[in-house]
């Protein structure tokens, strides 16, 4: 019995020291894979950042393009809006040297209208001499002398 007995706790002791063997390996088990998930997670956190930071890298650069195009529109536009107002103060000036034009051009009708009517009356004072003259020669004759 002693001898069963001492079997029995050889047993024992034989299974206990399998079953620690076991639950060692399975702890490094259990460790190697919990250091690969943490590894794995590592990257995909880092893979994760990196594309935001591209991301945001790239929305970046397209920002600062849209704001140097949005300059340049701005620079353009005022340049648009100087030439605008240049023709306008251009189209201003013929506008109104348009009107003194036309105000010269009445001034001038006005004067040929002037001077027709002083050379009608003029003509007519001038025919009118003549009729008198004319009306005046022939009562007046002198008689021919005889030579």
């Amino acid at each position: 019995m002693v001898g069963t007995h001492a079997a029995a706790v050889i047993l024992e002791v034989a299974a206990i020291l399998l079953w620690w063997h076991f639950a060692e390996l399975a702890e490094q088990e259990a460790g190697s894979v919990r250091t690969q998930l943490d590894e794995e997670r590592g990257r995909a956190e880092s893979a994760r950042a990196e594309g935001i930071e591209r991301e945001a890298l790239t929305e970046r650069q397209r920002a600062e393009a849209n704001a140097g195009a949005s300059q340049r529109l701005g620079l353009e536009a005022h340049r648009i809006r100087e030439r605008a107002e240049a023709a306008a103060a251009a189209v201003a000036s013929l506008d109104h040297q348009a009107g003194m034009l036309r105000q010269s051009v009445q001034e001038i009708a006005q004067r040929c209208q002037q001077a027709a009517t002083t050379a009608a009356t003029g003509q007519e004072t001038t025919d009118a001499a003549g009729g008198v003259a004319r009306s005046a020669g022939s009562s007046r004759r002198c008689p021919r002398s005889p030579t």
